[in-house]
């Protein structure tokens, strides 16, 4: 189907040459069939960001790509067959920006691709907002800008008519507040709205049914120390949202996954994950664990199971799975025996947790 768990762009560090980056792809069909492949264009500069499952078992990459000695950053997308194999790659420029700094995307019902997202020039930190769409050959056939102060576009929804797009996110138009700021397909700004200040920040939107949105965000709570929690609601087309439920552990920092953290296949079936004891450091000298839980209808929990504790535990995102499971992309960092050194890993979990 057409949603991505997560692919892992490669991170920048001091101690590395932008050279020594490369985008890496996994590909797993089975416990015992699995593949990966690190993907190098000569001397460029790779990171990759989302894949998407193409026609024919092929997969469709989302990144940027740079080049020596400025490295200065273009929207790059990858056509890779089944065994990730590159067929054919596209690279473009975002008008004159230097830095792409965070990306995602929608797929329209023609199969378009419509990337939104924060731009900047290095090595100035301000970010401006970027929208673009791409054809499924990945051909672009319109890109808009928007400038309010730092902006963060975390989802993003079609509206019901499919004439609008609406972005899920924080800082277009109000610091410490998230909104939902609507563009027309031709990247006209609309309108923006707030939406309840619990549903702010991370925040992940679904469509749940057809006047219905399945939210999910980081809620910080101060105990007095801090003790964030998931935070997982409905919110109706006027962004009214039904009583929010949280999970986590009471004085402990429980922070949802990074990229998509909340998902369904079955409506009754809603599965959640983030990360329990979460530390703020690159390579933290602790211990943590995945957290999952399986939700009703009602947002009412059915199951939580933890996953770690024996080394430091992220989780990246999660999809519901057709066995009635869920699988997790995540990471591991053990300071005692890796040397700044974070593994990637995978959860598969069955339909008890």
């Amino acid at each position: 189907d057409h949603r991505d768990l997560h692919s892992f762009p490669t991170r920048r560090s001091s101690d590395l040459q932008p050279e020594q980056f490369r985008g890496l792809a996994y590909r797993i069909r089975s416990a015992t069939d699995t593949l990966s492949k690190r993907i190098a264009f000569h001397d460029t500069v790779t990171r990759f960001f989302k894949i998407i499952p193409g026609p024919n078992d092929n997969f469709i990459i989302l990144g940027t790509i740079s080049n020596p000695p400025n490295y200065d950053e273009r929207l790059m997308i990858a056509f890779l067959d089944k065994n990730l194999n590159v067929l054919s790659r596209k690279e473009y420029s975002i008008k004159d920006y230097t830095m792409i700094d965070r990306m995602e995307y929608i797929l329209g019902k023609d199969n378009s691709i419509w990337l939104y997202g924060s731009v900047s020039y290095r090595p100035d930190p301000a970010m401006d907002f970027f929208l673009c769409k791409l054809n499924a050959n990945g051909h672009t056939l319109k890109t808009g800008f928007y400038y309010p102060h730092n902006p963060l576009g975390y989802s993003a929804l079609f509206s019901p008519d499919s004439s609008r797009i609406w972005i899920f996110g924080q800082n277009f138009d109000f610091i410490g507040a998230g909104e939902r700021v609507v563009f027309d397909t031709n990247f006209n700004f609309i309108s923006q709205s707030t939406i309840p200040t619990e549903i702010f920040p991370n925040i992940n939107t679904h469509w749940y049914s057809s006047d219905k949105i399945l939210c999910g965000a980081l809620q910080i709570f101060n105990r007095p120390q801090q003790d964030d929690d998931i935070s997982i609601s409905f919110l109706d087309t006027a962004l009214n949202s039904s009583p929010i439920h949280y999970y986590g552990a009471y004085d402990t920092i429980d922070d949802p996954g990074a990229e998509r953290f909340i998902d369904f296949l079955d409506p009754s079936k809603i599965f959640y994950a983030g990360i329990h004891n979460l530390q703020f450091y690159f390579y933290p000298t602790g211990v943590s664990w995945i957290m999952t839980g399986l939700l009703d209808s009602t947002l009412n929990s059915i199951y939580q199971s933890f996953y770690g504790g024996d080394a430091y535990y992220i989780a990246y995102s999660i999809l519901a799975t057709k066995d009635g499971g869920s699988i997790i992309a995540g990471g591991r960092y053990d300071y005692h025996t890796q040397n700044h050194e974070m593994d990637i890993i995978f959860l598969k979990f069955d339909s008890v947790g």
